[in-house]
């Protein structure tokens, strides 16, 4: 390839260029999106703990194990570093059991005996058990 033939292929193709450059279009966009500046990092530690749900370190688990017919059993695991106060509650039994879960531990709630149904679905809510 001559240096003519390379000449008229970039004539051929004209590179194109955009106004700004990457550093300038984020810099625009965290001046119009200040939600992830400096400001959000200024609470101090104490109050971002103490508005977090319990919700991300807890967690469970639901087994119908057939004795006399199905006892529903629903595992609530703590792994978080302070205790938990949580309401367990099922389609099957409505009303519930309140129970608390020390941290690190893993609470059994058997929340009914001798169901004839093999499933049934299990909701927890938890919240920071009073100290």
């Amino acid at each position: 390839m001559s240096g003519d033939e390379n000449t008229a292929a970039r004539k051929t193709a004209p590179r194109r260029r955009l106004p700004w450059g990457l550093g300038a279009a984020a810099l625009a966009a965290a001046s119009l999106f200040p939600w992830g500046s400096a400001q959000a990092a200024e609470a101090p530690p104490t109050e971002l703990a103490e508005e977090t749900e319990p919700a991300t370190c807890v967690s469970y688990r639901t087994q119908a194990r057939f004795s006399v017919g199905y006892d529903h059993l629903v595992y609530v695991t703590n792994a978080c570093e302070r205790p938990v106060s949580c309401h367990v509650r099922t389609d099957v039994n409505p009303s519930g059991l309140q129970i608390q879960v020390a941290p690190g531990r893993t609470e059994t709630v058997v929340t009914y005996r001798g169901s004839p149904a093999s499933s049934f679905t299990a909701e927890v809510t938890c919240a920071w058990a009073a100290s």
